[in-house]
């Protein structure tokens, strides 16, 4: 639920590779600290992947990320996601975030909210929406209207 909660704000689906996002997952998990402190209790995110033996550690088991890549979606994930592709092998999962949030959405589309680095180009550093910022940030709330 709490991934939900995010991921509405950011997207209508997820694209994920089976086999090989979790492998990544620490790596995303050392970005994610970078921008949300705390996140991991140290910048190496030791508690968030698997263990030897496979066996996911208990932040990681409960991520978006891990259950995304579970073989099927569990029924709290159903309630908020839904597979609309799996590619014939089962590599390549699509999935549809339920109830995606259309101020957000809106704000994204809105070229005035976009920072490029030269008008027209193509590279236009990620910014978040107000709706977004302020789930991270509920005292600057008034800030970011």
């Amino acid at each position: 639920r709490q991934a939900h909660i995010i991921a509405r704000h950011l997207a209508d689906y997820v694209l994920v590779w089976v086999d090989s996002d979790d492998g990544k997952s620490r790596h995303m998990a050392r970005i994610a600290n970078s921008v949300y402190k705390g996140h991991c209790s140290s910048g190496a995110c030791p508690y968030f992947g698997t263990y030897k033996d496979g066996t996911p550690t208990k932040m990681f088991a409960s991520s978006l990320v891990y259950q995304l890549t579970r073989k099927d979606l569990s029924s709290e994930m159903v309630a908020h996601f839904g597979e609309v592709f799996r590619s014939r092998h089962g590599k390549v999962r699509i999935v549809q975030v339920y109830n995606v949030a259309k101020g957000s959405k809106a704000w994204a589309a809105d070229p005035t909210n976009k920072e490029c680095d030269a008008p027209g180009s193509w590279y236009c550093p990620g910014r978040y929406s107000p709706l977004l910022r302020d789930l991270f940030d509920p005292q600057g709330a008034s800030s970011n209207a």
